[in-house]
């Protein structure tokens, strides 16, 4: 597999720790990495991001001292790919770094528009982190009602406050996802925080970076390692059966949106592991589900959770694994 890292090529600079944490989890796993930007040729680093720099906020990146202290490794961002002429169809996914200089060249930009289309019309990972997730602004329709998150605005604003009027800022991403429609959240300014809706993924901040690339090596390879062996063996299986009853004269509009914001939340239980099957019964508006929680509270609370649950008729059954059955059987679903 292979992934296309986008850069800015503003001497406003990229953040180090956004290409480095990623690069290295890739490589490490196999997966080729190369960098483009929209002028090509060598790009920078914000100095703050340099954990030798002596003012660096980043003096315990161990990472990016690896990376730096290989001449390999820098002199890819002294040769980086010119977007425009880059071979779409040599790569699995895309990745967009922030800093500060993706605000100025990688939104609005058409080259990157081009990038991004590209692997979200393919249902391939598009990728965004800190002042990167800009560049999604570039395909407004795709990203409208997404789940997403970036740089905070309240972080801009301190920055500029920090630095005074010089420091520009000509597009503070959390403005620009939301103009356009996504559905924007975060946490801290400075604490980590990783949103992955499908193949979308967007990571807050610098301090993402790792929780970030680890997330896109399991979006990209769709398994994760990662197996909760409590969970599984200690976690309580319910059969429900669901029906939907409308009662006359409610807006058929209504209904409409609340079942839009029911396929959505299902979505999101069903990748949380919860809502591990579902069948829909032809010719009628109910479902056969399995949900798997830890106990009967948090199924009351994810039943009471669900747009529709004012119209629904529910019926619940508890059940117990066979004691020949393996614990295979519960984990073969994978949402």
């Amino acid at each position: 597999m292979r992934v296309l890292f986008l850069i800015s090529s503003s001497e406003t600079a990229f953040w180090l720790s956004e290409v480095s944490h990623p690069y290295w989890h890739f490589i490490e796993r196999g997966v080729e990495v190369d960098f483009a930007s929209p002028k090509g040729g060598k790009v920078v680093w914000d100095p703050y991001s340099d954990p030798y720099f002596e003012s660096s906020t980043e003096a315990d990146d161990l990472v990016s001292k690896g990376f730096l202290s290989d001449e390999r490794l820098r002199s890819k961002l002294e040769t980086t790919l010119k977007i425009a002429d880059v071979d779409l169809e040599k790569y699995d996914a895309v990745h967009v770094a922030g800093g500060r200089g993706a605000t100025f060249d990688l939104f609005p930009n058409l080259d990157v528009a081009r990038v991004l289309e590209h692997f979200w019309a393919k249902q391939q990972v598009v990728g965004a982190i800190c002042h990167g997730a800009v560049a999604l602004g570039n395909i407004p329709d795709r990203i409208r009602g997404r789940k997403v998150t970036g740089y905070t605005l309240e972080g801009d604003l301190g920055l500029q406050k920090m630095f005074g009027s010089t420091f520009e800022i000509p597009h503070y991403p959390q403005t620009v996802l939301e103009e356009v429609g996504a559905k924007y959240s975060r946490v801290a300014p400075n604490d980590p925080y990783v949103v992955l809706d499908g193949k979308l993924l967007t990571g807050q901040n610098q301090q993402s970076a790792s929780e970030y690339a680890l997330i896109f090596l399991h979006a990209l390879s769709g398994e994760s390692p990662v197996l909760v062996a409590s969970s599984l063996e200690e976690a309580m299986l319910f059969h429900v059966k669901i029906s939907v009853a409308v009662p006359h004269g409610v807006d058929p509009k209504l209904i409409e949106q609340l079942g839009a914001r029911e396929h959505e939340r299902a979505a999101d239980l069903q990748r949380q592991g919860k809502w591990v099957h579902l069948w829909r019964i032809v010719g009628q508006w109910s479902n056969i589900s399995i949900f798997r929680v830890d106990d009967p509270g948090e199924l009351h609370a994810i039943l009471e959770s669900l747009p529709l649950h004012p119209y629904m008729n529910v019926e619940v059954t508890a059940l117990c694994r066979h004691p020949g059955a393996s614990l295979d059987d519960v984990t073969t679903n994978r949402p």
